[in-house]
């Protein structure tokens, strides 16, 4: 791997820690840090259907309200990077986010 590929790399798995940072910050705020810590990993991943039942009775939520707050807490996050990335950039553009937002996926892969 190239120097600039895992200088890219690490930048981006930075810029991801920090934006779960945030949004940890965010839930701890509104006092809801026991459903951050249940939800929080599944936002790369979906889990299986039954893991995410288990996950819902023991947040003491339903199955949908469970999804719903994980479908929120995923949309959150990927605003909290978008904001992390156009924080990088000199007045940035919507396509000019996105298009930075691609070669940090590609620098995971």
């Amino acid at each position: 791997m190239s120097p600039d590929k895992i200088f890219l790399r690490q930048w981006t798995v930075s810029l991801l820690e920090a934006a779960m940072a945030d949004l940890a910050l965010e839930m701890e705020r509104i006092g809801k840090m026991q459903l951050f810590a249940i939800l929080r990993p599944l936002l790369e991943l979906d889990g299986e259907h039954g893991q995410q039942e288990k996950d819902a009775q023991a947040a003491g939520m339903s199955y949908s309200a469970f999804r719903v707050a994980l479908t929120r807490l995923r949309r959150r996050f990927g605003v909290i990077i978008r904001e992390k990335v156009a924080d990088t950039l000199d007045n940035p553009t919507g396509e000019e986010i996105d298009a930075e937002l691609r070669e940090l996926r590609h620098a995971l892969e």
